[in-house]
């Protein structure tokens, strides 16, 4: 279904150079964040998809979602998963006017197709152990220090109840140049990392918490890297999407 790379993992990313990153994208290559937005939510949910058994046909997802470009890619997955038959619920951490014009535009087509958009901070653990699996939208390669109180008890909920998670781009609650996992912190049975890996994700001791390690690709143009100062080995020439490092324990078979 996807490839497996078999050459070493690819040269990683600090945030700060994730940031750059996406400034040439859009200032030098004119690649709007739209567009980014829309390869990230069809590849997170192509690997959703691995982790339902390769069937989301009445399966009931969650998508967890924050404020950003994070939040916007989760939230372009919910479209796509509910195109192939799934019963999708987003659930917003902060109220929607706290949303960046990223999210609250995918927040606003969703809607146009009336699919649920609730507070995810209403959402006991009773009836999130009734979704199929959990999309971690929360937080992304930016966060720094604890998370706030209102996404701690989300992510918490989330771990509480033992059910497939799926984070984006990195485990919410973790530095992703460092790899520091914070007081609240996704455990995930798979992370979708966006263009290159971020370097904390490859720290000792990451792993229990990203799970099956995949890299998508989201149309970086490949000469990004190379203006800032990276030889970086084409990952993608297979695939576009990899499994770059596999858990076992964290695995699911669905």
């Amino acid at each position: 279904m996807f490839g497996v790379l078999s050459m070493k993992i690819p040269v990683s990313v600090t945030a700060e150079q994730m940031d750059e990153i996406n400034r040439l994208v859009i200032y030098q290559y004119g690649i709007q964040i739209v567009q980014s937005v829309e390869s990230t939510g069809h590849a997170l949910a192509r690997i959703c998809r691995r982790y339902l058994g390769g069937k989301v046909d009445k399966k009931k997802i969650i998508v967890l979602a924050g404020t950003d470009r994070i939040a916007a890619g989760g939230i372009a997955a919910a479209r796509y998963l509910h195109g192939w038959g799934g019963s999708i619920t987003v659930a917003l951490v902060l109220h929607e006017d706290a949303l960046k014009k990223s999210a609250l535009n995918q927040l606003n087509i969703v809607r146009s197709m009336e699919l649920p958009i609730e507070s995810a901070t209403d959402i006991g653990l009773a009836r999130l152990r009734k979704f199929d699996l959990i999309i971690d939208a929360l937080l992304g390669y930016k966060t720094q220090g604890t998370p706030s109180s209102e996404f701690a008890s989300v992510i918490a909920a989330a771990n509480k109840v033992k059910k497939p998670i799926v984070s984006l781009d990195v485990p919410s609650g973790m530095d992703a140049t460092t790899g520091q996992v914070y007081h609240s912190c996704i455990r995930a049975n798979a992370t979708v990392s966006l263009g290159l890996p971020k370097t904390g994700l490859l720290r000792t001791g990451a792993a229990k918490f990203i799970g099956d390690l995949w890299l998508a690709d989201i149309g970086i143009p490949p000469e990004t890297y190379t203006k800032i100062g990276l030889k970086v080995d084409n990952p993608f020439i297979g695939d576009d999407i990899v499994l770059l490092q596999k858990e076992e324990a964290a695995s699911v078979t669905a």
